[in-house]
């Protein structure tokens, strides 16, 4: 026989239902706050059982497959129960009577309850009395929550003690469907923050304040997207790009979508041309309360806008410019159409122009050729791109490069040919030149091997190792080097006779000997600088070991004139050597000095160590000068 399931209306004291509401007062605001779960179901089932004065309370949670329900949580129950006993949810339970039911389910006396079977869990406790609830809706339920007691003088519910498990229940499914939304919208967030980090371009959310809130990861270019969080857009962007976006940000805080371009710069690549667009991010006030940025890279589109509008131009100034004309032929090649200009070089009209008539004006040996070459390409429709020699009606011959295209119309048939003369006759005038000078290059460059071949051999002549050989060669060869060097840089047009020796004796002006140079401003033609460089390089090196270059009070004095006859005279003079002794053979540098002047510039010289130092006297041709001077 059953207890019929009546509530008590037996009332509360106003303390116990005060104690009641303050409870349900404090778990909704710690649901509302940052807990756990977890937490919460723990507070929710002490405040149960202290407000209630019961001893058991459990929180079933029905399984996914609607099976069973698991001891989530509880309180009076026996240690490694909660969380592994199961519970059937079928009507034979009284959780899952509740849920068939639909309703709260009150037991005054288990003892007699016919309505269900109690579950093991409540008769091994010694369960007497209890009232159990659903945590979400009917339709879809979370769980059960549920009271018990096992003191039959404690079994006694009133209305306001159901009211305030239900009360619990609907705050545990509240957090729920909370937490439910916040790890979708959490999701959602992800999946957006994916879908922006995969975007190619920069996407940020800016606070009112002009501090970033979020970056993708395209701001990878500006550092690290974590450590961009909480800096000002103009730190990140820089002043000058923020004083450009200025306006538009007290525009979009306005509340209205602006859009504007700009330059931006990342690292060590250059400025980017972008496309900025910001858009309010409206919050709970009449205001926005930030804005999102999206940034896309425009080069290329704008590197595309110039050079169009660059082709444009050049196209334009092609038509404008060309000097031989631009000409159009039907789809048989039959000439329709050519300027002024071209029947003026050659002196035709149009109509002796047209029907192959063009070809008479060729030089005479390449008429036939063209000839069966034009037929050719029409026939196979395919680019003409030929050089030919037009006699003008002057008598002049003139260098021309004739290009033309198909023209293919909507249907794909070949529609007519177009094309222009292009004047190349300085070009073919500069491939001339050039082939001069190539072979001059080739000269002076068998000229360079030869010195350095001169130069290999004698070295190889006086040293007695292969490490006397190396520093033998060494600093001539960087001599040469910077010689050739400085003759490419001037495009094999000379140098200065002054220059050359301040280049060579640079490195010993700071020294304890006086260095004084002294003539007219001379150039020496490109192919005596070499030779004159090592003569120098050789006469300093050896001034610097035993010379005026090596004591305190010693002075070289170079000085330079012309010749009666045109030609150049060089004399390096040392004095103020003490003790020096005129050597007893020939050395290394002097036997260089000698024999290059001589071989490669026919140079006469008078050599001697008087008291004090070295006197040298060169005497060169008028060709190692440069034939301005």
């Amino acid at each position: 026989m059953s207890v019929s399931p009546k509530i008590d209306r037996t009332p509360r004291s106003t303390s116990q239902r005060e104690e009641q509401q303050g409870a349900v007062a404090n778990l909704g605001q710690m649901a509302l706050g940052d807990c756990s779960f977890d937490s919460l179901c723990e507070v929710a089932l002490d405040e149960l059982a202290r407000c209630l004065n019961v001893r058991f309370v459990k929180l079933l949670e029905l399984s996914a497959d609607k099976t069973h329900f698991v001891l989530r949580a509880g309180r009076g129950w026996r240690p490694g129960l909660v969380g592994h006993t199961t519970i059937p949810s079928s009507s034979g339970s009284q959780a899952g009577y509740s849920l068939k039911t639909s309703e709260t389910v009150i037991v005054k006396d288990i003892a007699s309850e016919d309505r269900f079977e109690p579950p093991s869990l409540l008769i091994e406790h010694g369960i007497q009395c209890g009232a159990s609830v659903i945590v979400g809706p009917v339709s879809d339920p979370w769980g059960v929550l549920g009271i018990h007691e096992s003191d039959r003088e404690r079994c006694s519910f009133s209305t306001y003690d159901v009211d305030f498990v239900r009360s619990v229940a609907n705050i545990l499914w509240l957090f729920l469907r909370n937490q439910k939304a916040r790890r979708e919208t959490e999701r959602e967030r992800q999946a957006l923050r994916s879908f922006a980090d995969a975007m190619p371009i920069l996407f940020a959310v800016v606070d009112a304040k002009g501090r970033y809130e979020y970056v993708n990861e395209a701001y990878r270019g500006y550092g690290d997207p974590a450590r961009l969080i909480g800096r000002r857009v103009a730190d990140v962007a820089g002043e000058e790009v923020y004083r450009t976006a200025q306006p538009h940000i007290r525009k979009v805080l306005s509340g209205e979508t602006t859009r504007f371009e700009t330059k931006l710069t990342s690292g060590s690549s250059a400025g980017r041309d972008v496309l900025v667009t910001y858009a309010p991010r409206w919050g709970e006030g009449d205001a926005p309360d930030g804005f999102y940025a999206a940034i896309v890279d425009i080069t290329d589109q704008k590197q595309l806008q110039r050079d169009i509008a660059e082709r444009t131009r050049h196209y334009q100034a092609i038509a404008d410019s060309i000097p031989y004309g631009v000409w159009t032929c039907d789809a048989e090649g039959r000439l329709t159409y050519v300027s002024e200009s071209f029947l003026n070089l050659v002196g035709m009209t149009f109509n002796q122009a047209r029907e192959f008539g063009w070809i008479r004006s060729l030089l005479p040996d390449e008429v036939e050729d063209t000839r069966r070459a034009w037929e050719a390409y029409v026939r196979d429709r395919g680019n003409w791109e030929r050089e030919h020699r037009f006699i003008g009606r002057d008598g002049r011959t003139y260098d021309i490069l004739a290009i033309a295209r198909p023209v293919i119309d909507e249907n794909g048939d070949l529609a007519s040919y177009v094309g222009l003369n292009l004047d190349i006759t300085e070009r073919k005038k500069k491939e001339e030149l050039l082939q001069l000078v190539t072979r001059e290059l080739d000269h002076r460059v068998k000229n360079l091997f030869a010195l350095v071949l001169t130069i290999t051999r004698m070295a190889s002549r006086s040293a007695k190792t292969v490490e006397e050989f190396r520093r033998a060669l060494d600093g001539r060869l960087r001599a040469l080097a910077g010689a050739h060097e400085s003759i490419a840089a001037k495009e094999w047009q000379g140098m200065s006779l002054r220059h050359l020796f301040e280049s060579e004796l640079e490195p010993y002006a700071g020294g304890p000997a006086k260095i004084d140079l002294s003539g007219p401003d001379l150039h020496i033609a490109a192919h005596a600088i070499q030779p004159l460089v090592l003569a120098a390089h050789e006469l300093a090196t050896n001034a610097a070991k035993y010379g005026a270059l090596a004591c305190g009070g010693g002075t070289l004095r170079v000085e330079w004139s012309r010749t009666p006859s045109g030609g150049l005279t060089v004399r390096w003079i040392e004095t103020g050597v003490e003790g020096l002794k005129p050597p007893t053979s020939t050395g290394f540098g002097t036997r260089v000095i000698e024999q290059v002047l001589v071989m490669q510039l026919n140079a006469q010289i008078d050599m001697n160590f008087r008291h004090g130092g070295l006197q040298l006297e060169i005497v060169l041709p008028s060709d190692v000068l440069e034939a301005s001077e």
